[in-house]
């Protein structure tokens, strides 16, 4: 990697937790007043962050978690049952 990060390359991750979406939404065992912040992550606070990365040219390496402090817990592996469990699709554009 070291190799990337001289010509200017960076290699970085988000990964968000649970974001406001229909199939998350959809699940009333997830009450999005019982995260820490009283709310799901939205797309755009996703992309703001993306834009971030994209921009600095120092961070790199870095697994970047998005979760307002909602950490996966018991009760949340509990109330994520399939098909919420299912792994999205990531396609590249």
């Amino acid at each position: 990697m070291a190799g990337l990060v001289k010509e200017g390359t960076t290699v970085n991750t988000l990964a968000p937790a649970l974001t406001k979406a229909k199939i998350i939404a959809g699940n009333p065992q997830l009450p999005p007043e019982d995260a820490p912040v009283g709310r799901f992550c939205v797309m755009e606070e996703v992309a703001e962050l993306k834009v971030m990365l994209v921009r600095n040219e120092y961070i790199t390496g870095q697994a970047v978690g998005i979760n307002g402090s909602l950490y996966i817990t018991r009760n949340f592996q509990q109330a994520i049952q399939p098909p919420y469990s299912r792994p999205l699709a990531v396609t590249g554009r």
